[in-house]
């Protein structure tokens, strides 16, 4: 008999942002190991993104009081938000068996309620959880149906998580996405790229140290390039309230086609997070994207990006000087011996990284 993962999640699905791509490579993996039946469901499908898997919507009970809710201050959106995780469950169990089935959240409140009604459950989980959270997955974890997923093993060890029922899922690219061999690049041009939002969870990110990187090599030499993907310049202020130096072109959000055609033609590629508490057990996307498609990393040196990448796969710059990255950049493009070692040990670490690989351990750990 044919099994079924049900992946659930409580906010919008298709979508550009991390978790919507983590979901739908992770299910397109188990898709397509041959004997499971996917499904995607989310409250609200979002028709001008497409999903390589089967997605439903299945709105949230009450939906328009918790529209009301989330159109409200701070605290009043917050409430509601995290009130109706417990409402949630009680209409999907009537779409959801329990036999031969198992569901697969982003939630642990969630997966709780899904644990306690004996589901087989994977909970997914990216970041330390909040004081209220982390009693709840205190019982989680002593659940025998359920499958623990962090993101990291530094994030198992912190959140004191049994072995036996938990397994490290880091962030991941499709096998078909690895570029096996070298490169070339055009000598005339050096492309620094930046993929990305400038908000993650709420937090904005500031790209200010990036645009005036990109004036003060522009005044320096014209083969320097930059070239930013995941907003537009309405988005950002100017730095000192200047206009933007021509050097700089900004793309927008781009298809997964679009956005590795533009990736492969960057010289390096910049990570630049905050080395803040919010952000301490992050592991973005687009340091596994950029090694994949063997693009030299530079990070803004953060805790997080020295535990993800090491001495080894990545120079780092520190986020109050746009001098520092400069320096990165400039070592990058006249030393082609740093950058292809750079970017040789992160597409070795990297190739292991797959969704095939990440959907079949936490497959083994659960099971099923």
């Amino acid at each position: 008999m044919e099994k079924n993962v049900w992946f659930i999640l409580d906010v919008r699905y298709p979508t550009e942002k991390a978790y919507g791509v983590t979901t739908n490579f992770t299910a397109n993996a188990i898709q397509n190991l041959g004997g499971y039946d996917v499904t995607v469901i989310t409250p609200r499908l979002d028709t001008s993104f497409s999903s390589s898997v089967k997605s439903i919507e299945i709105r949230m009970p009450f939906n328009k009081i918790r529209e009301f809710g989330l159109k409200q201050n701070h605290m009043i959106s917050k409430l509601t938000f995290n009130a109706w995780k417990y409402l949630y469950p009680w209409k999907l169990f009537k779409v959801i068996k329990r036999k031969n089935n198992l569901v697969w959240l982003r939630d642990i409140r969630m997966s709780l309620l899904f644990c306690f009604f004996r589901y087989k459950v994977v909970c997914e989980i990216h970041r330390e959880p909040s004081t209220i959270s982390k009693f709840e997955l205190k019982i989680l974890n002593l659940m025998p149906n359920t499958t623990i997923a962090v993101i990291s093993e530094e994030l198992r060890t912190k959140l004191k998580l049994k072995y036996k029922n938990s397994v490290t899922a880091p962030m991941s690219v499709n096998e078909n996405e690895l570029i096996h061999e070298a490169k070339t690049h055009n000598v005339n041009k050096f492309i620094v790229g930046y993929v990305g939002s400038i908000h993650s969870s709420g937090n904005k990110l500031s790209v200010d140290i990036v645009l005036e990187a990109a004036r003060f090599l522009g005044k320096t030499d014209p083969k320097f390039e930059f070239r930013l993907i995941g907003f537009s310049a309405e988005d950002v202020e100017g730095v000192n309230g200047d206009s933007y130096s021509d050097n700089i072109k900004f793309f927008g959000r781009l298809t997964r086609t679009e956005l590795l055609k533009e990736i492969d033609l960057f010289d390096v590629g910049l990570v630049i997070y905050p080395d803040t508490k919010y952000f301490s057990d992050s592991f973005p996307i687009k340091i596994v994207e950029y090694a994949a498609r063997r693009i030299p990393i530079i990070a803004s040196n953060t805790k997080a990006h020295q535990r993800i990448l090491g001495n080894d796969k990545a120079l780092y710059f520190e986020l109050n000087t746009s001098a520092s990255l400069v320096d990165c950049i400039y070592k990058v493009a006249t030393n082609e011996g740093v950058g292809e070692l750079i970017l040789e040990n992160g597409f070795n670490w990297v190739k292991s990284l797959t969704y095939e690989n990440r959907a079949q351990n936490v497959l083994n750990i659960a099971n099923f």
